[in-house]
């Protein structure tokens, strides 16, 4: 059993996207990774400590537009956007809908922030993830 329990832990390992492992280690401990609808997050929102990534992305998504369509673009600008929230959280730059600030307050600054690198590959991640 034992040994099924290890293999089973290094075949996760090795699955796992690096991104993927940042956002465990960063994120995870507030954003949930599991896909949630809106509306059931507005009902069951005191369950949660902050929005489910996938709610985030989504609204960076949303609000965050380029004009002349290009993905790539667009990719970088939202990617951009979270390695600079990540590390100098505020409201007054934050994009998320008002009712998130009023239940959630304002990320906290990470005590120990990830290197530009875990932010690149945590910020891509989420970007393609979700």
């Amino acid at each position: 059993m034992k040994h099924i329990y290890l293999y089973l832990l290094l075949c996760h390992t090795l699955l796992a996207a690096p991104g993927e492992e940042i956002f465990d280690q960063y994120c995870l401990s507030c954003h949930i990774k599991t896909p949630t609808e809106f509306e059931a997050f507005k009902k069951e929102k005191d369950f949660y400590k902050a929005p489910p990534m996938n709610l985030v992305i989504s609204r960076l998504k949303d609000v965050i537009n380029i004009s002349l369509g290009d993905e790539d673009a667009k990719k970088a600008v939202i990617t951009a956007f979270i390695r600079d929230y990540v590390l100098e959280p505020s409201i007054d730059k934050g994009l998320c809908r008002i009712e998130c600030f009023v239940q959630f307050g304002e990320m906290p600054k990470l005590p120990k922030p990830p290197s530009d690198n875990e932010l690149k590959l945590v910020s891509d991640w989420v970007y393609d993830h979700y």
